[in-house]
């Protein structure tokens, strides 16, 4: 959104004319709930801009009460504040300091004439009537207007029983508590206006409603009576979100959280982590509550002061009731049903997938204990096609209890700059020793460069490469590595030199179960590949045209058994897994389910869902292959299948909101 800011320019400013112009509500503006600053500044500047005269007697009795006082003052959501009010700056703090999304301050002038470089408060003096010129109808008239005197005042001001006219002269006694003298009018006498009065208690000229027995000095002489100006508004100022204060639709789209709205997600997490006990909430969210001025919802998320951090209140405001109770409950229970793991690049969402995937561990690897870290190349997926079980035999910090080691892109010759921020966050944390922890580059020299590994190493990381000089011998150097860290291979899966989207598939599975994924060579499997795959139970992913008949004998030769799981395309073959190994409405630990491009406009968009099979691994969630739209047979499996879960992932942008909406709803988790 683009919003107004806030100006600074005094309202005064902005009256170019000698008498306040009508403006009619013309002037608006917009500030955001974290600028208030600003706005009290604007107030302040305001008020102070321009004064009613009050040098001299004939400007005091010519402004009456307003004399010295400020020609604006304010309202606040309809609420009328003049400066008699606010003259110190913690007032206008308390006023203005913590206003809600959605209130409207209003600026108003008192209405005022300029003559001679002062201001006042009414325009030249106006008679309330003429000279008293014979008794009959002169002194008469004056009965009439002591009549108009409020009830309440003339008890408290006049001895209605010794006011008379006798003998041509009206005499006006007050009461005892007045302790005034009696007034005599006649023909020739001053004017008396007797809607105002001279008020001892501030010394100027007030009107008759304000009069008590006390303070009443005696009626106005009609030469110190001038006619008001009417007030008119100047500006209205409409408090927005933003800043540190967010709308609705900021943070969650009516179907799942934006990036922004992932990020605010882990802030919580992180402040609820800050005590090491990541089980009791820090950040605190309140209940929604209906804003009665703007007919808005919001709600308020409080984190709280820590170290050198302090204290922080954000407002969150909607329109609809529904999306703004289901944004603050997912933000109140921690966990968003529909959420995405994106970044503007490839590097950059993997970096977010790791960062969900390790979040909460307790220990990233110390000077005792060693930690791991998977790089692959982000522009050669087949390379990286074996990755994800060796990244969960690994694990983060070779301990059995901990996740899987995150898997991060690199570019060939050198760290992309998200990756390699990532990486040196990792240093800065004090629990983590850069000298024990190793990065494990998965590919040739070819696609994961010299120059890299010595970038690496120059941070100080170890570095072990598992690689060869093609795609399967990648694979057997990876599966050798997974076999060192198990201490057998009994399992496997094998997809063919073009099957990405078929590793892609079965990727989390093999992570979970922690079975390293053969990639055939272009041209057909490898006798070496055969022979390590002697006596293991063996899964091929894919069709004929992926691992042909041939090469499935020659595997079966050799393997203890040998299945085949394949459909007519990828996402058939997608669906195939899903009902293999999430079936039975994604029973037992089943609660998540992960979303990413197929790569069917372009091989590499499956970059993606190899950063997040470790994620989805951790989850125990299938991923589904989709970019534009799900096959029959995906809407089959999830059908079938997907009856309950806890939370969806989008891994990755460019998932079209379709897919996603589709997969929610048989979830069970779209409003």
């Amino acid at each position: 959104m683009n919003k107004k800011k806030l100006s600074v320019v005094m309202a005064g400013a902005m009256l170019a004319s000698s008498v306040a112009p009508v403006l009619a509500d013309t002037t608006t503006s917009e500030t955001s709930a974290s600028e208030l600053g600003l706005l009290i500044k604007k107030v302040r500047e305001t008020l102070e801009s321009k004064k009613f005269a009050n040098e001299t007697e004939a400007d005091q009795k010519a402004n009456g009460t307003e004399a010295g006082l400020s020609v604006y003052y304010i309202k606040i959501n309809g609420t009328t504040h003049k400066d008699t009010a606010i003259d110190t700056q913690s007032e206008l703090q308390a006023l203005l300091g913590n206003l809600a999304v959605g209130s409207k301050v209003e600026i108003w002038s008192k209405g005022y004439e300029e003559k001679d470089g002062k201001y006042y408060a009414y325009k030249d003096v106006v008679p309330t009537y003429t000279t008293v010129s014979d008794t009959t109808n002169g002194l008469a008239s004056i009965q009439d207007k002591v009549d108009a005197i409020p009830q309440t005042q003339k008890t408290a001001l006049i001895d209605s029983a010794n006011t008379k006219l006798e003998n041509d002269v009206y005499t006006i006694t007050f009461t005892a508590q007045v302790g005034l003298n009696p007034v005599e009018l006649k023909v020739g006498s001053e004017q008396l206006d007797f809607t105002h009065f001279k008020n001892v208690s501030t010394g100027k000229i007030d009107k008759i409603a304000n009069a008590t027995a006390t303070n009443f000095g005696g009626f106005a002489t009609v030469d110190a009576v001038p006619t008001s100006i009417a007030d008119e508004k100047v500006e209205t100022i409409t408090i927005t979100s933003g800043g540190n204060n967010f709308n609705v639709e900021d943070l969650y789209d009516g179907l799942m959280l934006t990036e922004k709205g992932h990020d605010f997600l882990n802030e919580l997490k992180y402040y609820d982590k800050i005590d090491g006990n990541a089980s009791t909430k820090e950040a605190t969210v309140a209940p929604v509550s209906k804003n009665k001025v703007t007919g808005e919802y919001n709600f308020t998320v409080t984190l709280p002061a820590t170290g050198a951090l302090s204290k922080q209140v954000y407002t969150i405001t909607g329109t609809n009731e529904a999306t703004t109770n289901t944004l603050q409950s997912w933000l109140d229970e921690r966990v968003a049903k529909v959420d995405i793991l994106a970044g503007d690049n490839r590097y950059e969402t993997a970096v977010n997938i790791a960062k969900e995937q390790v979040f909460g561990e307790t220990n990233l690897g110390g000077a005792a204990k060693e930690s791991n870290i998977v790089l692959v190349n982000g522009d050669s997926l087949v390379d990286g096609l074996s990755a994800a079980p060796l990244a969960a035999a690994l694990k983060i910090n070779n301990t059995a209890a901990s996740t899987a080691a995150p898997i991060l892109l690199t570019e060939a010759n050198e760290l992309p700059k998200a990756t390699k921020a990532y990486l040196k966050e990792l240093l800065a944390n004090k629990t983590v020793s850069n000298l024990n922890t190793t990065v494990h580059l998965v590919g040739g020299t070819s696609v994961l460069t010299k120059s890299l590994e010595r970038e690496l190493k120059n941070l100080g990381f170890k570095v072990e490469r598992h690689g060869g000089d093609n795609r399967e011998e990648t694979s057997l150097a990876v599966a050798e590595a997974i076999e060192d860290k198990k201490g057998s291979l009994k399992n496997a899966f094998v997809v063919g030199a073009e099957g990405e989207a078929d590793a892609m598939s079965i990727a989390a599975k093999a992570s979970e179960l922690e079975r390293p994924i053969i990639v055939a060579k272009k041209g057909g499997i490898t006798e070496d590949a055969v022979d390590t795959l002697k006596d293991v139970n063996v899964t091929v992913i894919g069709g004929e045209n992926a691992i042909s008949k041939a090469d499935f004998n020659a595997i079966k030769d050799e393997a203890n058994t040998v299945s085949r799981i394949a459909g007519s395309n990828r996402q058939a073959t997608n669906a195939l897994v899903i009902e293999k190994y999430y079936g039975g409405s994604f029973a037992g630990s089943t609660k998540n389910v992960v979303v990413a491009k197929d790569g069917q406009n372009n091989k590499s968009e499956l970059i993606d869902a190899l950063s997040a099979a470790n994620l989805a691994s951790q989850k125990d969630a299938p991923v589904v292959l989709a970019t534009n739209k799900l096959s029959t047979a995906q809407i089959n499996a999830l059908e079938l299948n997907a009856t309950d879960a806890a939370t969806l992932y989008q891994v990755g942008n460019g998932v079209a909101r379709d897919v996603v909406k589709t997969i929610a709803q048989r979830l069970g988790l779209a409003n």
